[in-house]
């Protein structure tokens, strides 16, 4: 766990490895008092952070990360990804390679229907950019092909869906937009966003991309699948609100800097937190702010007006925006109402409830072994339980091969692992479409017995938001297994994969 709060973290560094500034609180003129409520009011709303990052003035007032999330974690930061796309394009459009005006059917003409409509003949880069494309709905939620598929067949369906509205008439938030975005970018400058923006803005930030998620012919999935750690998200913030400006250097280009995050588009009928209007992928917010902003809270929220930057790691989206509001912009400039100490010590105690119950009933090593099933639905054909001291060993086989997890008793602890997020993805989003996961990923895992014939395990991938809730229902000579995901547990949709029955292994 790092922290920053009090007096213990008052001597900034300038030769951090993460390349930002430390200050206390009190230096920088924020109540620590308010980043107290702030971490407090995460934990309210079922401990829906997994880290966060307070810049004010350019250094770090407060940082935090609840176990067992860690600073070094890169995260799947959703539709945050766009307003990174946005930067490469921006630098693209600097460098005379694409102009805004360009149409669609011009950069992507062999990827056209057989009949090109009048609205999609008019479609624009700038379309694109502000999600007014034309669609009445998100084309890519009609879109339904492998993960396989290269980006030139995505394009083709994208482009095959009606465009019912002249474009630039309609806000219609879109994911299909922002992949069509990437593709024309990547036909201007020959290579990937990630490859495109690493010498210009990545390298110059000291940013490391934990994973870009890519189609198969290596085109970057600019709609979502960027992972990466909350200070880097921070650093990407604060050149944003420094005009392009980051270390006293013109990163990105100023011009972008402003008419991105600018308001390009009136966004009606959308909730509190989206109706201030739209940019180039970047949200227009309440009090003068604006944001990238990804599912489940994945943040990067700019207060011009507090000289001050919020980046987020969570699991709950909605929460971060109003709690912000509520605690973090009245202590910007307000007298200390809590010691610095008091936030210290909060900080550096974060961490995420254990799985409930014992951890090692005097039954539990009768249900150790092998347990095998039929054929399902999931492809799972073996399940494998040992226990050791403290420690709770699992093996998982199914047609991809074997899997292991390892899960600390009342406990976190982290293991590589081969077991594929995918299963538990934000349902219906770009990523869970074209989500291919890493040959091996982190995992934290924890488990307990709620009942003496009961195995709860909780399965953290640290690459992503999500979780799964795993638990083993043991009879004589059997097992019933159940899978929660994080997202079905929050209620933003059910969880469909089928409870699994095995039986002994002999």
């Amino acid at each position: 766990m790092m922290m920053s709060g009090g007096a213990a973290a008052a001597e900034p560094r300038r030769g951090s490895p993460d390349g930002l500034v430390r200050a206390s609180p009190e230096e920088l003129g924020v109540d620590p008092g308010g980043i107290l409520d702030f971490a407090e009011g995460l934990e309210k709303a079922g401990f829906a952070g997994h880290g966060f990052v307070l810049l004010r003035h350019g250094r770090v007032a407060a940082e935090g990360w609840w176990e067992p999330y860690t600073s070094d974690a890169a995260q799947l930061t959703y539709s945050l990804t766009k307003s990174v796309l946005g930067t490469a394009v921006g630098f693209a459009v600097q460098e005379g390679r694409i102009r805004l005006e360009d149409r669609v059917v011009d950069v992507l003409p062999d990827l056209l229907p057989a009949r090109v409509s009048a609205n999609l003949a008019a479609m624009r880069l700038r379309h694109l950019l502000t999600m007014t494309a034309g669609h009445a709905a998100d084309p890519m939620e009609r879109t339904r092909l492998p993960r396989s598929a290269p980006s030139t067949e995505w394009v083709r369906a994208l482009l095959s869906r009606p465009v019912e509205h002249p474009p630039g008439t309609r806000f219609t938030y879109s994911n299909g937009a922002a992949i069509l975005a990437t593709v024309m970018l990547h036909r201007v400058v020959g290579r990937s966003a990630r490859e495109y923006l690493e010498p210009r803005l990545f390298a110059p930030l000291g940013i490391r991309v934990g994973r870009w998620e890519e189609f198969a012919d290596g085109v970057s999935a600019g709609s979502s699948g960027l992972a990466l750690r909350t200070g880097d998200i921070a650093k990407f913030a604060q050149t944003y609100l420094r005009r392009g400006v980051w270390n006293g250097e013109q990163v990105v280009p100023r011009f972008w800097a402003e008419r991105a995050t600018g308001k390009r588009v009136d966004t009606p009928g959308r909730g509190p937190e989206e109706s201030a209007g739209y940019g180039y992928l970047f949200w227009r917010g309440r009090h003068n702010t604006f944001r990238g902003h990804g599912a489940l809270d994945q943040c990067a929220v700019v207060m011009p007006d507090q000289d001050a930057v919020l980046a987020t790691t969570a699991e709950r989206h909605g929460t971060v925006l109003g709690l912000a509001w509520r605690t973090l912009l009245p202590a910007m400039g307000a007298a200390p109402s809590v010691p610095g100490r008091r936030l210290d010590g909060k900080l550096a105690a974060l961490r995420l409830p254990v799985v409930r119950g014992q951890s090692s009933p005097s039954s539990a090593e009768r249900y150790c072994g092998s347990y095998v099933f039929d054929a399902n639905e999931l492809g799972l054909e073996r399940i494998t339980l040992d226990f050791t001291g403290d420690r709770c060993s699992v093996e998982l086989v199914d047609g991809r091969g074997s899997h292991s997890v390892v899960c600390g008793l009342r406990r976190w602890i982290e293991s590589t692992s081969t077991l594929s997020a995918s299963a538990v993805l934000l349902p219906g989003s770009a990523a869970a479409k074209l989500y291919q996961a890493p040959p091996r990923t982190r995992v934290a895992g924890c488990a307990a017995w709620p009942a003496a014939d009961t195995l709860r395990m909780t399965w953290r991938f640290l690459g992503t938001p999500h979780a799964d809730t795993v638990t083993l229902g043991f009879g004589h000579d059997s097992v019933e297994v159940e899978f929660a995901s994080s997202v079905s547990r929050r209620g933003s949709g059910s969880d469909d994969r089928p409870v699994l029955v095995g039986s002994r292994q002999r």
